[in-house]
């Protein structure tokens, strides 16, 4: 049975509309966390005041993914590609590099170096920060593997690797230095939309089911299903594996987050303060200083609110 959780920190609320990602900006001077929405605005909340303090106007269509590197915001609009903003008093657009692609999957930063980003017929384009192709990566199988739903970079022995996962349920680790693919497995017959890596070993992914499936990439970088948990109701939106690899969370259709060991995929508590599906989960990368919590829990999704956890 899983415990009763404790209430949010503290719930940001506005006219932001239907919240797809959010994103952690710390520095020694302040602490803010951006939240980016369906109508194609960034909003920038200070975590200190937990007051909006101003909006950035991305696109016409939803903004579905931010990161910040080398000082600059990259944001990924549905449909119309990767956009990089220098960072000022009002940020400034510097870089637009088109993309053909109209799912949900997420860009990624691989070797910290390289924008990797989703095309269309099941392909993945790795780009650098001048816009330039560098290469495409395509799996070698013939099946039809449908869109991409979700992608994760990783370093492994100072390698880089790219996780996919397709429609058709196949996970593939494909090789930075290569573009070659390293190993594929079957890892659901429902249609998953989640994933994610915990740095080391362990994969979890989750999908249109009722399971959350954990598999392990063994040091030959091969996958074998480790562990599986069932949940309630079908449906799982999002996954974060919390920085110390101890905790998972599962952000799913029923506007419920789920809690979870890393350990043994036990159910720990269940966040019920939403009312919509949850899009997006983030830990902090490092201690948030204006709540004196390590790894700082934000949530949004589809009520336009954005809830802030210090959880276990």
């Amino acid at each position: 049975m899983a415990e009763l959780p404790p209430d949010p920190l503290f719930t940001l609320r506005g006219d932001m509309g239907a919240v797809h990602s959010l994103l952690f900006h710390l520095t020694e001077d302040a602490e803010y966390l951006y939240a980016s929405t369906q109508s194609g605005l960034v909003h920038k909340w200070n975590l200190k005041s937990c007051r909006e303090e101003s909006k950035l106007k991305i696109s016409e269509e939803a903004c579905l993914s931010l990161t910040y590197f080398r000082y600059k915001l990259v944001s990924q609009e549905k449909g119309g590609g990767i956009k990089i903003w220098k960072e000022d008093k009002h940020p400034i657009l510097e870089k637009t590099i088109p993309l053909d692609y109209w799912g949900f999957c997420r860009f990624g930063i691989s070797d910290s170096k390289y924008i990797v980003c989703p095309e269309s017929s099941s392909s993945i384009k790795v780009i650098n920060f001048e816009g330039d192709l560098i290469q495409t990566l395509k799996p070698p199988c013939s099946e039809k593997l449908g869109e991409i739903m979700a992608l994760k970079c990783l370093n492994l022995s100072d390698k880089s690797y790219i996780f996919v996962l397709y429609e058709s349920g196949l996970l593939t680790l494909f090789s930075c230095d290569t573009g070659c693919e390293v190993t594929s497995c079957k890892v659901s017959s429902d249609c998953p939309m989640a994933l994610d890596f915990d740095g080391c070993s362990k994969c979890v992914v989750g999908g249109s089911g009722d399971s959350i499936l954990g598999f392990e990439l063994t040091k030959g970088l091969e996958l074998i299903k480790w562990k599986e948990t069932k949940i309630t109701n079908p449906g799982v939106s999002c996954l974060a594996i919390r920085p110390d690899k101890r905790l998972l969370a599962a952000g799913c259709w029923d506007a419920r987050v789920r809690l979870f060991s890393m350990k043994t995929l036990k159910l720990l508590a269940v966040l019920v303060n939403h009312k919509d599906t949850i899009h997006d989960i983030r830990y902090s990368p490092a201690r948030v200083r204006a709540w004196d919590v390590e790894w700082l829990l934000a949530v949004a999704g589809k009520d336009g609110r954005v809830t802030l956890w210090n959880l276990y």
